[in-house]
């Protein structure tokens, strides 16, 4: 750790696909990344000094937090198309669901017990 404040910009460790650095990263997007166990030992440090080692799903890793930003909602049109993707997705597993509960008071389905925990909600439908 002395050695990283002192000579400053060093290529330690095993190298990886992820990024060296992530700028503006959120605590979602650490999450996804990293894992919630590390994302939860990120928001517990001072920015500034290094830490570590820290454990994440990849391995340890020696940490800087240069700064921290309250979190800012971001502008509709920048999620719009997540929001219209997501909103579409939800339409569809809703007609879904409907569908094959239709389906399911049309015909006289059995299904075997061990099957139902495969088929998620429509187990419900059937009971």
């Amino acid at each position: 750790m002395k050695e990283l404040a002192t000579r400053g910009n060093v290529e330690p460790g095993d190298r990886t696909l992820l990024e060296r650095e992530y700028d503006g990263i959120d605590e979602q997007a650490v999450t996804s990344l990293f894992g919630p166990q590390f994302a939860d030992t990120l928001s517990t440090l001072n920015p500034g000094p290094w830490h570590g080692p820290v454990k994440s799903g990849y391995g340890f890793h020696l940490v800087r937090i240069s700064e921290r930003q309250p979190a800012q909602p971001r502008p509709f049109e920048e999620v719009r198309a997540q929001v219209v993707e997501e909103w579409q997705r939800e339409r569809q597993s809703q007609a879904n669901q409907q569908f094959f509960a239709s389906l399911f008071k049309k015909y006289d389905v059995q299904l075997d017990e061990s099957v139902k925990p495969l088929i998620g909600p429509l187990s419900e439908v059937v009971r």
